[in-house]
């Protein structure tokens, strides 16, 4: 999901990025593009929302012949690269790249919540949905979704799972899981997604819930 301050666009939904921004010479300025474009990923490399992120990039430069600087903010659920995008002028140069873990979840828990979403951002382009999967490190005695679940009940609360943060589709979607089967883990969040899979290669975490696209290869290939 593509968010940018709401001045700048408002409440315009179209299915790609690319129309709704080649459309802003009639909103934003005479000419759109006249300098570079700051796409702020707002977890840490490696996770589907800097993926995506860099995959629309490279859209928008093709698109629009215009330079696009991706610059990842990770922290605080998404709080940390939201903030940077609110705080910017509303000028149609800076966009967040977003999503349900960022955007959607934290205002719903949070009393504090420092932004309100509805006035300070607005959606431009849904960009994909994904599904979460479970995948465990290599080393655990586990191959199927029966398997892991008695294995975990044999052991409550002692086995981890990494999650990309607090507030976030892994980590909701382990919680969910939880809830179902009677079982307990630990939540070892992390800055983003990327961190938490390594951890979850290298044994220092036992399960995890992430997005597809980001555990594809991995999985391929046996890790």
């Amino acid at each position: 999901m593509i968010l940018s301050r709401r001045r700048f666009l408002t409440g315009h939904v179209v299915t790609s990025l690319a129309p709704a921004l080649l459309a802003l010479p009639a909103l934003a300025q005479e000419r759109y593009p006249s300098r570079p474009i700051k796409l702020v990923v707002a977890f840490a490399p490696g996770g589907v929302a800097d993926i995506m992120g860099r995959l629309v990039a490279q859209l928008l430069q093709h698109r629009l012949g215009a330079t696009v600087i991706v610059e990842n903010k990770p922290g605080g659920d998404g709080l940390i690269g939201m903030g940077e995008v609110v705080r910017a002028a509303p000028d149609g140069y800076t966009l967040l790249v977003g999503g349900f873990g960022g955007q959607i979840v934290p205002p719903l828990m949070k009393d504090d919540f420092p932004f309100d979403v509805r006035r300070d951002i607005v959606k431009i382009a849904m960009t994909a949905e994904f599904a979460n999967v479970v995948v465990v490190n290599k080393d655990l005695p586990v191959s199927s979704i029966a398997e892991l679940i008695a294995y975990v009940k044999a052991r409550p609360g002692q086995l981890n799972f990494g999650s990309s943060g607090r507030a976030t589709s892994d980590r909701l979607a382990a919680e969910l899981f939880m809830l179902e089967t009677g079982t307990k883990m630990q939540n070892v969040p992390y800055r983003g997604g990327g961190v938490a899979l390594n951890d979850l290669m290298a044994g220092t975490t036992h399960v995890m819930f992430p997005q597809l696209p980001a555990v594809l290869g991995m999985a391929a290939s046996g890790r």
